[in-house]
């Protein structure tokens, strides 16, 4: 999948940041499942992860989101 493909490529640099503390990933609220890059990343995926992954509803509003802040 191409999608994988990316995201192996993508969050050892995104998590490399000094800045980067924590990984915040929108879950999909339409379908069956979260989407693939939560399945990933709560499969084999966590091993490259080196900060806290927190998965949240996709479907939070602005005001939700700032509330978690």
């Amino acid at each position: 999948n191409r999608l994988i493909c990316l995201l192996i490529q993508v969050i050892p640099i995104a998590l490399k940041e000094q800045n980067v503390s924590q990984l915040v990933l929108g879950a999909d609220t339409n379908s069956d499942s979260a989407g693939p890059v939560i399945a990933y990343l709560t499969g084999k995926g966590i091993a490259r992860c080196r900060v806290p992954v927190v998965m949240v509803p996709g479907n939070l509003t602005d005001e939700q989101i700032d509330k978690l802040v």
